[in-house]
């Protein structure tokens, strides 16, 4: 059984502190290459989900039209 400081809050409002100790002790399992590989496909993920969402707002730019909009996701 893992002990809890007071006032521990988890990381989403709908998980359970339970599950919240839980993931974290998965995910000190893994190996820090594990977790790169699992912060980069995070990573692509969401720029691949932002891409798509962007195109969806605006479809009529294409192109060269949509770097303005598209080139704040990959660079910041």
């Amino acid at each position: 059984m893992v002990t809890v400081k007071p006032g521990y809050c988890p990381q989403a409002e709908d998980t359970s502190i339970e599950t919240d100790v839980f993931e974290f002790a998965l995910l000190r399992q893994r190996t820090n290459s594990d977790r790169a590989l699992m912060s980069a496909a995070h990573t692509r993920s969401t720029r691949r989900l932002s891409i798509s969402g962007l195109k969806h707002r605006f479809p009529q730019m294409v192109g060269e039209a949509f770097a303005p909009k598209g080139c704040p996701v990959f660079f910041g």
